[in-house]
C-alpha cells in the first residue's frame, strides 16, 4: 500500500476546532466513558486479522485523543486512555481521508509527532470515523513498533471495521436522541399550569399562587391588598385605559356572576403584557358576595407551546426521515419488528441482497431466506429474548439473490415505551462471511502448524497434514517427496470418505516417475510452480495415470478438479502436495490456492528441518563415536609413555637437575596432561551416551569439605591465593560418588585458581536448602561477561578473551556429573568482581552402595 501524502495540520483552518464537528462528537456521549466490549471486540478483531500489535478507536476533541477502545497498549496509556498534543489521528481528522504510513521516520514531518518518540510508533494506519452528516469525529487505527507495508487488504479490513464502529456509534446516538425527543414531548405536555388569585368585594387581592406570581412577575406579598384591576388589568390591547366598571371580572365580586373570557391583556410587573384566558367565579358567604376567585392562563405560552409542539412534531418527522435515510443507505441489513417480533420494515439492503419482494419478506416470510440448519437456533434465541424483553445476538447464513449463502451476525435490541414496556425491536445484520473465512483459514493453519511441529519424523508429520487437508481443502490429498536419488516416493494418501479409504491407500502405490514430464506432480516439482487442473477430464486422467491399473483406480475415485503445489524451501523443491476434488461445485479460487501454497510452504519447511535434524544427529553420533574410539586408543600409548618416563626418573642415579631428569619431567607432565584430556573426552562420551557409572556412598558434608581443603590448599598456596572453606553447623550427608564429586570441585576450583590473580580469594561454602545441600565455589577473579554466561556449560567453548589452556570440557563434565546425581548447577558472575558457581546435591536417602549408571 502506497504511503499517504504528508498533510499539514494548520490550527487556524483545521477541522479539529470546528464547532459542528465538536458538537457531533459530544452528541455521541462517548468521551470519558469506560471501555465497552462492542468496541473492544472490533479492535481485537482488527489486531488479529492484520497482525498488528496495537489497534485502537480514537475520539478526538480540541484538546486530546480519547481512546474508547485500545488493544495492545502498555501502561499507563492502557489505563488513562488519552493523549494530549499532536497525534497521527489529528492528520486523519484534518484530511478526512485514510492515513497510511509505512515508516514514520522516513518523513521529516511525521517523525516530529510526539508518539513516534514516546510510544515508539514506526508504522501507522488510520481510518476516519465519519458521521452521516460528514463530520470526522475520530479514527480507527493500527500501529506497529516496526516499519511495515500496510497491504490494501489490511487497509480494507480496517475500513470495514471502522464502518462497523461508526454504525454502532450512530445507531446508539439515533436511539438515544429518539428517546430524548420522546421525553421532551412528555415534559412539554406536563408543563402547562394556571395562575390563580383571589379578591375581596373591593377587588383587592387576597392571595396569589406560585404559578400566578410567576406569570405576573409579582411576589405574592407585593400584591396583597392591591386592587387587581388597577394593578394588572388597567389597559386594553389597543393601549386605551380600561375602566374598572367595564371590566367583566368586576361583575364576579359585584354582581355574583361567573365570567369566562379570553383575548384580553394582563400586565406584568415589568410593564409587559400577555394575552390571557381567564375565568372569574364569585365567592359567597352568608348569602352575599364577598369576593371572587380568578384563574388565568397565558395564552401566549399556550400558543408558543402549540408552536413548539408543531416544531417538535416537525423535528420528529425530520428525525424519522433522517433515520430512514441512514437505514436505507446502511451497507448492512436493518429491520424493525413489532412487540411480538413480526417484521414491520426492512431497509433496501435486504431487498438488494436477498432479491425478495416486500410481500415475501413481511411477517415471518423473511425466515425463508435463512439457511435451514441455522433456523432452529435462531428461533430459540429469538423467542427467549422476546419473552424476556432483552437484546440478543445470533449468527446465521443468509441466502443471496445468486442462491449462495453468506454468514451474517445479527444484533437486535428492544425499543421501550415510557413505562419500560417493549414497543418494538430494531435489528441489524452485518456480513461477516469474509471474517469467518479468514478465521477458519487461521484455525486451519494453526492446526497444520501444530501437526507439523508435533514430530521430527517428517513422514508422520506429512500424514497428519494429509488428514487435516480433507475435507477442508479437498476430498483426496496425496503427498509425494523427492528422494535424494531423484525418485518420487508417495508418503501419504487420504480420502475424506471413509468408504473410499482403501482407494486412497491403493493410490499410494502409484507415484509418478520423474521422466513423466507432463504429469502435474512432475511439472510442479520441476518448475517449482503450482499446477491447477480445473477439469480432470479424460485427457487429464490419461496424463496423470501411471499404468492401466492406475487409470482404472482414477475412474473409481472420479476426480473433477485439483491442484498440485510444490514443497519448496530454500530454493529447493522437496516434493508436492496434491489436492483432488470429486465435487464439481468445489472451485480452487485465488484464496484457496494461496492457502494451499502456504500449507505446502510450511510442510516443506518441516520436511527440511526434519532432514537437517536427522543429519545433525547422525553427525553428532559419528563425532562421539570417533571421540570415544580415539580417546580409548590413545590412552594405552600415553600410559606407556607415562610409566616409562616415571621408571627412567626413578632409575637415574643423579638426584640433581640434570638435563635428562628435566626432559623426562617434561615428558611425564605432558603425558599426565594428555591423560587428563583423554579422560575428559571419555567422560564426555560416557555422559552423552548415558554410560557414566557412579559408585554412590553416604558422605558427611563436613568430611567432604575437609578433603576438598586438603586437596586444594597446596594449589592455593602455590598461586598466592586465600582459600576459605566453611559449612553450616547443621550436620548433613549426601549420597554421592566421592571421586566424581571431587572431580567437580577439581574443575571448579581449578578454574577459579587459574583465573584469580595472586592475592585473591577462593571461597567454598555448603548449606542446606529445600531438601538439598548447596555447594558454592566463589572467586575474586575478573568475572565472566553477561553475554558469555548462557554458553558457559557448552562443550569445547571458552570465552574469547581467555587464553586457551584446556579443551573447554571441564564445566560441561561438571554439569553432567552433578545432574547425574540428581542435582543442578548454575553460574553467577559480575565483570570485575568475580564468579560464583553453585551446585546442589540431594540429601542422602538410605544409600545403595551398588554401582549404578548415571
Amino acid at each position: 500500500m502506497n504511503p499517504s501524502p504528508v498533510p499539514v495540520v494548520n490550527p487556524a483552518s483545521s477541522p479539529l476546532s470546528d464547532p459542528g464537528r465538536l458538537a457531533a462528537l459530544r452528541r455521541t456521549l462517548l468521551l470519558d466513558t469506560p471501555a465497552e466490549e462492542s468496541f473492544d471486540r472490533l479492535t481485537r478483531i482488527a489486531a488479529r486479522l492484520i497482525g498488528a500489535p496495537s489497534t485502537f478507536l480514537s475520539l478526538v476533541d480540541e484538546e486530546r485523543d480519547f481512546y474508547k477502545s485500545c488493544f495492545g497498549f502498555g501502561e499507563p496509556l492502557a489505563s488513562t486512555r488519552e493523549l494530549s498534543g499532536l497525534t497521527f489521528c489529528h492528520y486523519v481528522i484534518d484530511s478526512g481521508e485514510p492515513l497510511v504510513i509505512p515508516d514514520t521516520l522516513a518523513d521529516p514531518v511525521y517523525r516530529q509527532v510526539p508518539t513516534v518518540r514516546t510510544l515508539g510508533v514506526r508504522a501507522y494506519v488510520g481510518i476516519p470515523l465519519v458521521t452521516s452528516d460528514g463530520y470526522t469525529i475520530g479514527s480507527f487505527c493500527a500501529i506497529d513498533s516496526h516499519p511495515r507495508e500496510w497491504t490494501p487488504t489490511e487497509v480494507e479490513v480496517l475500513t470495514e471495521l471502522a464502518a462497523s464502529a461508526m454504525r454502532e456509534i450512530e445507531l446508539r446516538t439515533l436511539v438515544r436522541e429518539t428517546e430524548r425527543e420522546r421525553e421532551e414531548k412528555l415534559a412539554l405536555l406536563e408543563s402547562t399550569s394556571e395562575g390563580i388569585y383571589g379578591m375581596d368585594e373591593r377587588g383587592c387581592c387576597t392571595f396569589l399562587n406560585r404559578a400566578g406570581a410567576e406569570l405576573l412577575g409579582y411576589a405574592p406579598e407585593r400584591v396583597m391588598g392591591e386592587n387587581m384591576h388597577r394593578l394588572i388589568h388597567h389597559t386594553r390591547a389597543d393601549g386605551t385605559p380600561y375602566p374598572e366598571e367595564e371590566c367583566p371580572i368586576a361583575d364576579a365580586y359585584r354582581r355574583g356572576t361567573t365570567v369566562r373570557l379570553e383575548g384580553e391583556l394582563l400586565w406584568r410587573s415589568d410593564g409587559t403584557s400577555f394575552v390571557a384566558e381567564y375565568a372569574a367565579a364569585p365567592v359567597f358567604r352568608d348569602g352575599g358576595v364577598v369576593g371572587a376567585v380568578v384563574t388565568f392562563v397565558d395564552i401566549t405560552r399556550r400558543t408558543e407551546a402549540e408552536a413548539e409542539r408543531q416544531r417538535a412534531e416537525g423535528a420528529r418527522r425530520e428525525s424519522e426521515s433522517r433515520t430512514r435515510t441512514v437505514l436505507e443507505s446502511a451497507p448492512m441489513v436493518v429491520w424493525t419488528n413489532g412487540p411480538s417480533g413480526r417484521v414491520a420494515y426492512f431497509n433496501q439492503r435486504w431487498y438488494e441482497y436477498t432479491g425478495r419482494s416486500r410481500a415475501e419478506s413481511e411477517g415471518v416470510g423473511w425466515m425463508a431466506a435463512l439457511h435451514p440448519d441455522d433456523l432452529p437456533e435462531l428461533r430459540r434465541v429469538r423467542e427467549r429474548a422476546i419473552v424476556a424483553g432483552e437484546p440478543y445476538g445470533v449468527e446465521f447464513r443468509l441466502e443471496g439473490r445468486d442462491g449462495g449463502f453468506r454468514w451474517h451476525r445479527g444484533r437486535v435490541v428492544p425499543l421501550r415505551g415510557p413505562a419500560g414496556e417493549v414497543e418494538g425491536w430494531i435489528g441489524s445484520a452485518a456480513d461477516i462471511h469474509d471474517v469467518r473465512q479468514a478465521e477458519a483459514v487461521q484455525r486451519f493453519l494453526s492446526d497444520a502448524g501444530r501437526a507439523l511441529a508435533s514430530s521430527l519424523d517428517y513422514e508422520t508429520t506429512l500424514r497428519r497434514v494429509a488428514e487435516l487437508a480433507v475435507p477442508r481443502l479437498a476430498d483426496l490429498c496425496v503427498i509425494d517427496v523427492l528422494e535424494e536419488g531423484g525418485e518420487i516416493r508417495r508418503i501419504a494418501s487420504r480420502h475424506a470418505d471413509p468408504a473410499r479409504a482403501e482407494l486412497a491407500r491403493e493410490a499410494e502405490r502409484h507415484a509418478p516417475s520423474m521422466q513423466a514430464v507432463d504429469h502435474p506432480v512432475v511439472r510442479a516439482i520441476r518448475t517449482g510452480a503450482t499446477e491447477v487442473i480445473p477439469e480432470w477430464s479424460g485427457a487429464a486422467r490419461d496424463v496423470t495415470a501411471t499404468s492401466p491399473e492406475h487409470r482404472e483406480l482414477m475412474q473409481k475415485i472420479d476426480p473433477r478438479s485439483g491442484v498440485v503445489a510444490p514443497l519448496t524451501v530454500r530454493g529447493r523443491t522437496l516434493g508436492s502436495i496434491q489436492l483432488v476434488s470429486t465435487d464439481a461445485a468445489r472451485v480452487y479460487d485465488a484464496d484457496t490456492l494461496a492457502l494451499v501454497e502456504e500449507l505446502a510452504g510450511r510442510a516443506a519447511l518441516a520436511v527440511d528441518n526434519a532432514r537437517l535434524y536427522t543429519r545433525a544427529q547422525q553427525a553428532i553420533r559419528q563425532r562421539d563415536e570417533v571421540l570415544g574410539i580415539v580417546s580409548h586408543d590413545l590412552r594405552n600409548p600415553v600410559h606407556t609413555a607415562f610409566m616409562s618416563s616415571s621408571l627412567l626418573l626413578d632409575l637415574l642415579e643423579d638426584g640433581g637437575e640434570s638435563i635428562q631428569r628435566k626432559q623426562l619431567g617434561i615428558i611425564k607432565r605432558a603425558t599426565e596432561r594428555m591423560n587428563r584430556l583423554i579422560g575428559d573426552l571419555l567422560d564426555v562420551t560416557r555422559l552423552e551416551s548415558g554410560r557414566l557409572v557412579l559408585y554412590p556412598s553416604s558422605v558427611e558434608v563436613p568430611d567432604l569439605l575437609r578433603e576438598v581443603r586438603e586437596i586444594f590448599e597446596p594449589l592455593a598456596a602455590e598461586r598466592s591465593l586465600e582459600l576459605e572453606v566453611r559449612t553450616e553447623d547443621t550436620p548433613a550427608s549426601v549420597c554421592i560418588d566421592p571421586e566424581r564429586i571431587l572431580q567437580v570441585f577439581t574443575n571448579l576450583v581449578g578454574n577459579a585458581a587459574k583465573f584469580t590473580p595472586a592475592g585473591g580469594r577462593i571461597g567454598i561454602r555448603a548449606w542446606r536448602a529445600d531438601g538439598a545441600v548447596c555447594f558454592s565455589v566463589a572467586d575474586t577473579g575478573p568475572g565472566i561477561p553477561r553475554a558469555d554466561l548462557p554458553r558457559i556449560f557448552d562443550r569445547f567453548w571458552q570465552a574469547k578473551q581467555t587464553a586457551r589452556e584446556g579443551t573447554g570440557l571441564g564445566l560441561p563434565i561438571a554439569r553432567g556429573i552433578v545432574e547425574a546425581h540428581g542435582g543442578s548447577i548454575r553460574v553467577e558472575s559480575t565483570v570485575g568482581e568475580g564468579t560464583t558457581f553453585v551446585f546442589t546435591l540431594p540429601l542422602a536417602p538410605p544409600c545403595d552402595p551398588q554401582a549404578r549408571d548415571a
